[in-house]
């Protein structure tokens, strides 16, 4: 694990040697920025630590929490908060001041090369999460909508959408309305009314079939 000043040029190694595992791609979903500049770098063999970019000091949190995390899929750069991963649930990080709270009873998708998808919205205040129900694409996927800042499920929503690697693709286009974009699907959903308003984006917007 290394860093790159872009402005100087400058390539300096992290303070310790970082053990990842075969399966890894680099630092993908394995790492975040903190609010105050520091890297927090989550590796498959769980030993968490922040590092100050080319400094000597290091902070080791595998012990700090009750649970060892195995991955950091998505943080938002504006609130300072991390969607961390374990092989049994999903925790959200404050990085401001590294407490951990766990998202109640949603299991990430076990399987290997199968893609759970994620996406904070503009403000930092919700958490998408596709959940791929199981390993092919007929099992659908669920779409679950949590507060960023309690980790509460605000809405668990079963998609019939899904593909045999991956969940549907998430994306904020508001802090109420999300862009839910799969195989056969493309819906903006707006969350401002109850249930939420599903608007087929193909059919009712650009009138294609």
């Amino acid at each position: 694990l290394s860093f790159l000043n872009a402005d100087t040029g400058e390539i300096c190694p992290a303070s310790e040697t970082q053990r990842v595992t075969e399966m890894e791609d680099g630092v993908r979903e394995h790492f975040a920025w903190l609010p105050d500049g520091r890297l927090l770098y989550v590796p498959s063999s769980g030993d968490m630590a922040i590092h100050s970019p080319c400094e000597p000091d290091s902070v080791n949190l595998t012990d700090t929490y009750p649970v060892t995390f195995t991955h950091a899929l998505d943080y938002h750069e504006g609130s300072g908060r991390v969607l961390l991963k374990n092989q049994t649930s999903f925790w959200i990080l404050d990085g401001h001041s590294l407490e951990a709270t766990q998202v109640p009873n949603v299991t990430p998708n076990p399987f290997a090369l199968h893609w759970d998808l994620f996406d904070w919205s503009p403000e930092g205040n919700r958490l998408a999460i596709s959940r791929l129900n199981g390993r092919t694409a007929r099992e659908g996927s669920t779409l679950l909508i949590v507060n960023g800042i309690t980790g509460a499920v605000e809405y668990e929503l079963p998609m019939e959408d899904a593909s045999d690697q991956s969940a549907p693709m998430v994306i904020w286009t508001s802090e109420e309305e999300l862009l839910f974009n799969g195989n056969n699907a493309l819906f903006l959903i707006d969350f401002r009314t109850t249930p939420p308003k599903f608007t087929d984006v193909l059919r009712d917007i650009f009138l294609l079939d």
